[in-house]
This record gives structure tokens, C-alpha cells and sequence, in this order.
């Protein structure tokens, strides 16, 4: 399989080519549990624990296996004594070191963080939502255990699986040559967590520092920027932040859930029927900030994007933007950037272009097709687990384009805007 290496503004994402710090050979004196610094969970207090994780939907708190060559034992050891919560769901593992936070005052902000609240106290009968004044640490943390399922839930049946899809943990093939029928005829991946063997692994931390020092020591991505990274072994993808990362710009709830939406979104795409190589940038990056606009228009992201001034970030009207760009001819043709693997050298046009476009397809066609452009992108392997050609998975990709929509580069955009000169349309 090719190794891949990307880096990019504010963010990294890489292959973990060397493990580290290998897990000891068998038969060797079993690591004692770590400390734990984080308090007893309050919402859960005098529950049999096995109740409330079921309860909850988790497989486990505490202790867990983590990626390549660590385990949460292992984080809290080497972060020292921070209070750290590990979670682990049907498709996560969430470590976070988030501190309290006040409810918002903002009333759409408020109302949307109680409806959120309603649904999990379905899992924690003690809680109530319209008269919590403050998020403790372990509501934060397990009000991300519910956003990131129920992301993964959205983009799941935007691709038009379930977990059946996918081969489960006790298969043990890696190549496609060597996988059941069942698994060989249309290649899903190696695993069940959108064709990866292991859970997306998720850390949430305050402080910037923190999060440099756990990937600087057990990935090897840039300890400055919060970073995605693939673990090799463990077949897992890890997205790692901090609140202090651009100045302080998480430290909302909103802010930071609009954060983590648009990075696992990125890490679901590059997972999807297995992380095998680099596809197109201009749908995934299109579609995470989909997601993302579909949570708040605030809080832009960008996986890369080449005027880093303010104006990128503050500018939310992208609908009217797009618009008025397009009207004057100021886009540019999708098919100028249909190939890039990269959006280093896009500009905030560009961007607002890429999520248009996706917009686009997911509002005027049936949201299956989607599904069956990007499975058709994806899973291109031979038996040996070998990508194809760059050219050829170009071709592949207009392929899919043709067989899901009926369109090329150019059609799509004559329909795109065509579209965009419709009356305003409500977001």
C-alpha cells in the first residue's frame, strides 16, 4: 500500500509509517494500570457501571487500547496528572480534557445545545436540560460521545451503509486477494468502522501544549496544528485538538463542534471502504463543510486554503457570495480543480465553490446518489491492495461522476449555475 504524507494549513494528515513504542511481546509483565486524575462521573454516581454503560451506549470508560503502540494508561502516563476522560462507543474512542463551560446565553445557541441535551438525557435520566446552568467536564465528554455517533450516523446513511456493510472484527484478511467472497467481489475495507479495522479516535484538549506533546510523541505530525493522522496497525484514523489552537478560536462549544464536525468528516471520507489513497479534494472538502455550514455557517474550517487573512474567517454568507462571484464570473471551473489532491492553492472562493457544488448535488438530486459517486471513488484496489494509477483513478472518479449524476465536469457546473441564479434559497 502507498504510504501517504499531506500537510496543510493548520491541519496535518499522515500515515504512521514506523510504530511506536511497540506493545510488549507476549508473555512479557503486563503495564499497571495508570492513575486516573479525572473525578468519579457524577451523572452516573451509585450506578452499577455496567448498567449505565449500557445505559449510555458505551463499550467501556477508563481504560482501552488507543493506536499504534499506546493505550489510555500509556496517554495519562506520559501527559502526567491531568484529568483525563476516555470513552469508548460503538465507533469511538473520545479522550477529553475539556474544562467546565457556562451554558451560552445566545438563545439559538442555547436552544440548540438543550435539544441536543434533551436527546442524551434519554441516556442520563439525572440531567435537565432547561435548568443546567454549567457543562462539567464529563457532560462535555459525553455530549461528544453523542455528536460523534450521530455524525457518523449522518454521513453513514449519506453513503448508504450501515455497519453490515462493512466486514466485522473477526475477519483477519488484509489484502483483498485474500478476502472471503463475500468481501473480495466489491471491496468494503479490512474492518467495520467504514472499511477500518479500528474506532476513529478523537482527543479533545485545553491546552495547546498538551496536544503537541501527545503527537509529537506518538504520531509523527506537526505538534503545532491540530492534526489528523492514520494509524497504520491499528488501522485507525485519530483527530487531535486543543481549545487553544488559532488563538484561543474553540473555546466555544459551538466553535469546537464545528471544528471536530468538519475534521471527521474529512476522516470519514479517507476511511470509507478503506484508507488506501488520496482522493479528489474538492468533494471531501466540499462535503465536510456541508456538514459543518449544516451545523452553523460560523466557524469556517478549511483543510487548506491559501489567504489566511481574516476575511476567510469571518465571512459567513457564502450563498450570496458564491451568488454574486459566480454571476460576474469569477469561479473557478470545476474542472480546473477536479483532479487536485490538495487545496493549498485555493482561496476562499474556491472553497465556498467546493461546498456550493455539493450543496448542489445533495438538495436537487436524490441523496443516494451521492452514496453511489463516492462508493464508486473509493475501494479502487487490486487484490494486493495496490491503488491504481493516478490517471486511471482520475478517470475513475468522472466515472463515477457519469454513472451517479449523468454529468462531467462541465455539465455539473452549467447546471450548478444555472441553479445558483434561482431566487435566494433558504439555508
Amino acid at each position: 500500500m502507498r504510504k501517504l504524507l499531506r500537510v496543510a494549513f493548520a491541519l496535518t494528515i499522515a500515515s504512521a509509517i514506523v510504530a511506536q513504542d511497540p506493545r510488549p511481546e507476549e508473555g512479557e509483565k503486563k503495564e499497571k494500570e495508570a492513575p486516573r486524575f479525572a473525578p468519579p462521573d457524577p451523572w452516573i454516581k451509585d450506578e452499577p457501571e455496567a448498567e449505565a454503560l449500557a445505559r449510555l451506549g458505551y463499550v467501556s470508560v477508563g481504560r482501552m487500547t488507543w493506536g499504534d503502540g499506546h493505550d489510555s494508561p500509556r496517554i495519562q502516563e506520559d501527559l502526567g496528572k491531568l484529568p483525563l476522560i476516555f470513552i469508548e462507543t460503538a465507533h469511538f474512542k473520545l479522550c477529553s480534557n475539556l474544562p467546565s463551560l457556562e451554558i451560552p446565553k445566545e438563545k439559538e445557541a442555547r436552544k440548540r445545545l438543550v435539544e441536543e441535551l434533551e436527546r442524551l438525557r434519554a441516556r442520563l435520566p439525572r440531567l435537565r436540560p432547561k435548568s443546567i446552568r454549567e457543562l462539567d467536564p464529563w457532560l462535555r465528554a459525553h455530549l461528544f460521545a453523542q455528536r460523534l455517533e450521530e455524525l457518523y450516523a449522518e454521513v453513514a446513511g449519506l453513503f448508504g451503509v450501515t455497519d453490515a456493510s462493512f466486514p466485522p472484527a473477526s475477519e483477519s484478511f488484509y489484502f483483498r486477494g485474500d478476502a472471503p467472497a463475500r468481501w473480495a467481489a466489491e471491496w468494503m475495507g479490512r474492518g467495520p468502522y467504514l472499511g477500518n479495522k479500528g474506532k476513529f479516535l478523537v482527543l479533545l484538549f485545553t491546552k495547546q501544549s498538551t496536544c503537541g506533546r501527545y503527537i509529537s510523541t506518538f504520531t509523527k505530525a506537526k505538534a503545532e496544528a491540530p492534526s489528523r493522522w492514520y494509524f497504520e496497525q491499528t488501522d485507525s484514523f485519530l483527530f487531535a485538538t486543543a481549545l487553544d489552537f488559532s488563538e484561543g478560536a474553540f473555546r466555544t462549544d459551538v466553535a469546537l463542534h464545528a471544528h471536530v464536525t468538519h475534521n471527521l468528516v474529512h476522516c470519514f471520507v479517507d476511511s470509507f471502504k478503506g484508507y488506501s489513497y488520496v482522493i479528489p479534494v474538492w468533494w471531501k472538502e466540499g462535503l465536510a463543510h456541508w456538514f459543518r455550514r449544516k451545523l452553523t455557517d460560523e466557524h469556517n474550517n478549511f483543510e487548506a486554503i491559501k489567504d489566511q487573512e481574516k476575511r476567510a474567517f469571518t465571512v459567513f454568507d457564502w450563498d450570496e457570495r458564491i451568488r454574486m462571484r459566480a454571476e460576474h464570473g469569477l469561479v473557478r471551473p470545476l474542472a480546473a480543480i477536479f483532479d487536485q489532491e490538495q487545496c493549498t492553492d485555493f482561496d476562499l472562493v474556491d472553497h465556498m465553490a467546493c461546498w456550493s457544488r455539493v450543496d448542489f448535488l445533495l438538495r436537487e438530486f436524490p441523496r443516494e446518489k451521492f452514496g453511489i459517486f463516492a462508493g464508486q471513488v473509493k475501494g479502487f484496489v487490486d487484490g494486493r491492495g495496490n491503488p491504481p494509477e493516478h490517471a486511471r483513478l482520475l478517470e475513475r472518479q468522472r466515472e463515477a461522476l457519469s454513472a451517479a449524476y449523468g454529468l462531467d465536469p462541465d455539465s455539473l457546473d452549467a447546471q450548478w449555475l444555472a441553479w445558483l441564479k434561482k431566487p435566494r434559497r433558504r439555508q
